[in-house]
């Protein structure tokens, strides 16, 4: 059969980005899932890169919930892919079976050693190296699958700059996130500062793992602590290390220096939606806003 080619450079080094804390059997493990070799997948006709909208939010703001809507409701027009807790296509109103890509696979479980991290040091090795492959899986969605629209529960760039505020709060800015967007998605300075603050950013780009995509369009959805914990407790489920107002409050603060941040930047549109509203009309304004970036950069369906 057809093999598809071992990516080399950032995921292939994603083993090589875990001995900052020295698990060994993690490193092996990631490394050998990296250099894995899987049956081709069957590549769609070339087309213009899919439109990628990211949707930011503390826990529990909605942004998984109006993510899916989205995709749902672009799906009768187009192709759409949703990056989120899985990987899904959507044609017709309605998920289409895919073949599985196994960076998803590792993406999951990943994301699940996070998820039952005890303390914020251990949930921060396992959370970057998932946002890493949630970023990788955006260029394979692309290539595999041939979306018109990406929709993303998060943003691996937007989220690792927000989240250094649960690390170092005091450093948190506009001009931080600014910096901190640049270095993660393959510029700003190399002899930053930020590069003596954050040992793993230092490590990352070393690897090469510092060119993160950058979303077309960002939407916010802006929800207060309290009304985040009282959704999150309704859930039922076990609670995140990071899920309590304090550390909520500090990340809906880091969000909105990242959404003013981007808000600078001439070919980006970011946008702050009050997501404490009902579902459906959240929705229907972020369709009027992702159908406005559209028109005006060119990219509306066809």
């Amino acid at each position: 059969p057809h093999r598809e080619p071992v990516p080399r450079g950032r995921l292939g080094a994603l083993g090589a980005g875990l001995p900052l804390h020295g698990d060994r059997g993690a490193i092996r493990t990631a490394r050998g899932l990296a250099r894995a070799r899987l049956p081709r997948h069957r590549r769609r006709t070339a087309k213009r890169p899919a439109f990628v909208v990211a949707l930011l939010g503390i826990d529990g703001s909605g942004k998984s919930t109006i993510s899916r809507l989205l995709a749902e409701y672009y799906s009768n027009q187009e192709i759409t892919c949703l990056i989120g807790d899985e990987l899904l296509l959507f044609s017709g109103g309605a998920p289409r079976r895919v073949q599985p890509l196994l960076k998803e696979k590792v993406r999951r479980w990943l994301s699940a050693q996070a998820r039952d991290a005890r303390s914020l040091a251990r949930y921060k090795i396992p959370k970057i190296s998932e946002l890493l492959l949630r970023d990788a899986l955006l260029g394979e969605a692309r290539r595999w699958y041939g979306p018109d629209i990406v929709f993303m529960d998060g943003s691996p760039l937007l989220n690792m700059t927000a989240w250094s505020a649960l690390y170092r709060d005091e450093l948190m800015s506009q001009d931080f996130c600014a910096r901190a967007m640049e270095i993660l998605s393959g510029g700003g300075q190399p002899n930053d500062p930020l590069y003596g603050e954050f040992p793993e950013l230092k490590a990352m780009k070393r690897l090469g793992l510092t060119r993160l995509h950058r979303p077309d369009a960002v939407i916010f959805l802006d929800v207060a602590p309290a009304t985040s914990m009282k959704r999150i407790l309704g859930r039922g489920e076990k609670m995140q290390v990071h899920e309590n107002e304090e550390k909520l409050g500090r990340l809906r603060e880091a969000y909105k220096l990242v959404v003013r941040a981007l808000n600078d930047k001439p070919d980006l549109s970011a946008f702050v939606l009050d997501g404490e509203r009902e579902q459906t009309a959240i929705r229907d304004e972020a369709r009027s806003l992702i159908d406005r970036v559209r028109v005006d950069t060119g990219e509306e369906a066809t």
